[in-house]
């Protein structure tokens, strides 16, 4: 991958299409058309071109708000929101884009694949720049002429090290990563030209001044990977040794750009020339006109096209101009597998073009990054190469194969990678295959390479016991003799099956190694195992066995060893032997729970290997069942309630006498109260009566102490949440009749039950009026006597109000009043009896009048009966008739005249909520005959 910096160009201008604002597609009118797009910016300051992924990134100067990002062809474009950039660099592979903006003292950092943009801040004014592994480099411009180099660690976002005394004064700085290091070289004019630092450390490696012909841009690294071209001159890196000046035709006046293939220059007729990299051979000429509208600003090499960027009357665009020449010939590389140090192999390939072999081309072999040859030949009649090569060191190799132009070929270079394998070691160990038990082990062996002999070598070796990783056997260290011999002795203890190995920790020619070696010693194995109970209780005695073997068989008279660590408590300890078919019973007591550690084990003897087995046994207490049911969750305070149960355990022992405790809680659970206990009968079962004290809402909860040690409590097993109310007291309220006139005397009478309290308030309220208290005190033992005057009806009421055990009650009765009303008749011409007697032909007139308390704002009706043969039947019933202020009405009865006949008249009021329905008395009444 190349990443290349274009060169300026002073040109005048050249005639092309004229195109619309905005991107388009490239476009060619006619032939001679060149193809042209339009920039969205109106300045220029720089473009870099990213070969890797191929893009092309303009900037449009301080002015500008955006970069534009376009393809060579013009095929896409897109903008990227980044303001006041004068300069710019692309990594090597394309993924980020740097650009500095020195009004801002920023640098911005483009993520290539995505356009998100991260702005760091930097030291002074940064202008030119480069990207080199993490690290951003660039000059800081800010003070006048003199050049300061700074870098910007990417991965903290943290400026390093100021860079300056190296550089000194430099006029037009430029920085430039090296491709495939981590060098930057530096360029400028003024001072030391030329400086090549470690773009990691900051350390000067090299600097030399600029010859004449190299103090202008452009700045192209290659085709070889340690050369640079500057202008017309050629430089080797990092040493920056003047390599040779580039020459042109007499018509080349100023080197532009160039890449890989090509040189492209300024024409004295007024545009470009294009030449062969390798030969120099002018290749094409491009001519362009003399508009003074279009003034070309840089000019580049992309994919084999020559990009011009020039202002069109004040705006941005790119030209893009095919370039013709020479293909490169083809070479390819390849090595004989494997490659090991020290041993020959064979390098080869071919050289091509277009398909047909180029043979006599001198084809070399170098370390890329290095001038010196490891091997050179000639291409053959087929075009094939070949090259014998031994490597004396390992690990990778990375090599460049050039082939040499030769006539009308071009140079081709071609990069071929590989990895040097070390040699790998042998060892010869030789051991005994047993032992007898208390004997060392002499193991004797050979270390060599290659079927090489390895003396004088450094040697570590350790044994294991591979069937009990915790046994620690020796280790050491040795050297080999100098025919690679060695030996060592080791004493294995009580390891059955010892093993051996022996390493070799390699060299810069050989690989580490190592190898192992088993030697059987002739122990006599002892097994143990344990048989327990699958469940153990507190107080439990449990019966164990444990059995041992001996090589696998069963073996009487084996002495046996037990400890039993009881929690908390001293151990117990057993010793004994084996019965004979290997078993060994033994039993041990549980005074408390939990788990208990048991081991096992059979001691070693001169012959035989011990064995030991550990295991746990979890020891609990007895659980228990605890039922439980409540006879009521509501009671009436100074009420009681019961709780029953029963208590059961699961070993179905009797639970007679257990204590069993009832936590009185407040509502929330969290403050307990009070405390019930009981004891469980003989057969477990017990009953608890609870008279709660104050009312409200009260939890329960029931739990079993337990018996220590053996029976585990029983927690919360039941909750109950239990409503105490209020007691509500009885009132007897009671009138001396049901109804009253108005101007009665009513007698009240008032009593309390279920009471301890004798507080009372008496009202009496009307309709549509506020209530009337008769009475607030205390109400005698023998009840509360009270008179009324009645005038309306009315309910009486009275209630006892709330305390602390005491909910309000209250009693109420309606008592009807009846009006007291008269009817009487206006002159009539006589009385007989108590009847009036009136004309004949007189239409008497009645009147209604009320007794004290007057009501005015009711109405009556004057209702008149006639008596016949059946009985009395009405004849005629008035409109309603008001009363005056004095509580009278009248009204006069027409039409109904017949003598002899006796008639009875009477006022009557419906009623209402303020009384109850009254008529007054019948008057009779009757008429004369004429």
């Amino acid at each position: 991958m190349r990443r290349r910096r274009l060169g300026v160009l002073g040109v005048s201008a050249f005639v092309v299409g004229v195109v619309a604002a905005g991107y388009v597609a490239p476009a060619h009118a006619d032939e001679d058309a060149e193809s042209r797009t339009a920039l969205s910016l109106q300045g220029f300051s720089d473009a870099v071109v990213d070969d890797a992924r191929g893009w092309v990134y303009v900037s449009g100067g301080p002015s500008e708000d955006h970069l534009v990002a376009i393809r060579p062809d013009g095929s896409q474009a897109r903008d990227i929101p980044v303001a006041g950039v004068t300069n710019l660099a692309v990594s090597e592979d394309g993924s980020r884009l740097a650009a500095s903006i020195p009004s801002a003292h920023e640098i911005a950092v483009v993520d290539t694949g995505t356009d998100e943009v991260m702005t760091y801040p930097a030291q002074g004014c940064p202008a030119a720049l480069a990207i080199v592994g993490s690290k951003v480099w660039f000059a800081d411009t800010c003070d006048g002429g003199f050049t300061r180099l700074h870098d910007l660690d990417l991965a903290t976002g943290t400026g390093g090290s100021e860079f300056g005394y190296p550089v000194g004064y430099l006029h037009d700085p430029g920085i430039y990563a090296v491709p495939g290091t981590h060098q930057v070289l530096v360029f400028g004019t003024g001072g030391a030209d030329l400086s090549v630092f470690d773009a990691d450390t900051g350390q000067l490696i090299s600097q030399a001044q600029a010859s004449a012909s190299a103090t202008r841009r452009p700045v192209v690294f290659g085709p070889d990977p340690d050369t640079v071209l500057l202008g017309m001159q050629e430089y080797h890196l990092p040493d920056l040794t003047a390599l040779g000046t580039i020459q042109f035709s007499d018509s080349a006046r100023q080197l532009l750009t160039a890449d890989d293939n090509y040189l492209v220059a300024a024409s004295n007729e007024g545009g470009f020339e294009v030449f062969d990299r390798g030969t120099t051979d002018l290749l094409n000429t491009v001519q362009f006109g003399g508009d003074q509208n279009r003034v070309v600003v840089r000019v580049a090499l992309a994919q084999g096209n020559l990009l011009a960027f020039a202002y069109v009357d004040g705006a941005m665009q790119m030209y893009e101009e095919p370039t013709p020449g020479i293909p490169a010939p083809t070479l390819t590389a390849e090595v004989e597998q494997p490659v090991v140090i020290e041993h020959q192999t064979t390098l080869s390939g071919t050289l091509s073009e277009a398909g047909s072999p180029v043979s006599g081309s001198q084809v070399t072999v170098r370390r890329q990054f290095s001038r010196d040859v490891l091997a050179s030949t000639v291409t053959d009649a087929t075009g094939a190469w070949e090259v014998p090569y031994t490597f004396d060191t390992s690990g990778g190799e990375y090599l460049t194969v050039t082939a040499a132009g030769a006539g009308s070929h071009k140079a081709a270079v071609t990069q071929l990678s590989f990895y040097v394998q070390k040699l790998m070691p042998a060892f010869a160990l030789q051991g005994p295959d047993s032992v007898t038990p208390g004997s060392s082990i002499d193991v004797h062996g050979v270390l060599s390479a290659d079927g090489v002999a390895l003396g004088g070598r450094d040697l570590t070796w350790n044994a294991t016991c591979p069937s009990d990783y915790t046994t620690l056997l020796p280790h050491g260290s040795l050297t080999t003799q100098p025919d690679g011999t060695f030996t060592l002795s080791y004493d294995p203890g009580r390891c059955a099956e010892p093993q051996l190995e022996v390493s070799y920790a390699g060299d810069d020619r050989v690989y580490d190694g190592f190898e192992t070696v088993s030697t059987h010693v002739s122990w006599h194995i002892a097994h143990v195992s344990l048989s327990l109970p699958a469940l153990a209780y507190v107080g439990d005695d449990v019966h164990a066995t444990a059995f041992a073997t001996v090589d696998g068989e069963h073996v009487g008279g084996l002495p046996v060893h037990v400890e039993v660590r009881v929690p908390g408590e001293p151990y117990q300890e057993f010793v004994g032997t084996t019965r004979a078919d290997g078993s060994m019973p033994f039993t041990f007591d549980t005074p408390t729970h939990g788990s208990y550690g048991i081991t096992v084990w059979v001691a070693d003897t001169d012959d035989i290997l011990g064995d030991t087995v550990d295991t746990t046994m979890n020891v609990a207490q007895v659980t228990s069942d605890l039922s439980v049911e409540i006879s009521s969750t509501e009671v009436t305070l100074g009420g009681s309630f019961t709780f029953t149960g029963q208590l059961t355990h699961a070993d179905g022992a009797s639970a007679v006498g257990s204590t069993i405790r009832i936590a009185v809680m407040d509502a929330s659970g969290s403050t307990t109260l009070r405390t019930l206990t009981t004891t469980t009968a003989a057969d477990g079962s017990f009953q608890l009566t609870d008279t709660p004290t104050s009312p409200g809402q009260l939890a329960y909860d029931v739990s079993y102490d337990g018996d220590p040690p053996r029976y585990a409590a029983v927690r919360g097993t039941y909750s109950a949440f239990v409503v105490v109310d209020k007691i509500t007291p009885h009132i007897s309220l009671e009138t001396d009749r049901p109804s009253y006139a108005a101007g009665d005397q009513a007698t009240l009478h008032v009593d309390l039950t279920d009471s301890t309290s004798r507080q009372v308030i008496v009202t009496a309220t009307r309709e549509g009026e506020q209530p009337q208290v008769l009475f607030t005190g205390t109400v005698p033992d023998d009840g509360l006597t009270l008179r009324r005057t009645m005038a309306r009806t009315e309910t009486i009421t009275a209630t006892t109000p709330a305390d602390d055990t005491h909910s309000s009650a209250d009693a109420s009765v309606t008592t009807p009043v009846r009006l007291v009303m008269a009817t009487y008749p206006r002159r009539p011409l006589a009385w007989r009896g108590q009847t009036a007697v009136f004309a004949s032909d007189d239409d008497p007139v009645f009147r209604g009048r009320q007794a004290k308390p007057r009501r005015l704002d009711i109405q009556v009706v004057f209702q008149v009966q006639r008596h016949t043969d059946t009985g009395w039947r009405s004849v005629v019933t008035s409109k309603p008739e008001g009363f005056d202020p004095d509580g009278r009405t009248g009204w006069t009865f027409v039409h109904h005249h017949r003598a002899g006949v006796t008639y009875r008249v009477r006022t009557r009021f419906a009623g209402d909520p303020g009384n109850a329905t009254s008529t007054s008395n019948w008057l009779h009444f009757r008429f004369r005959r004429s």
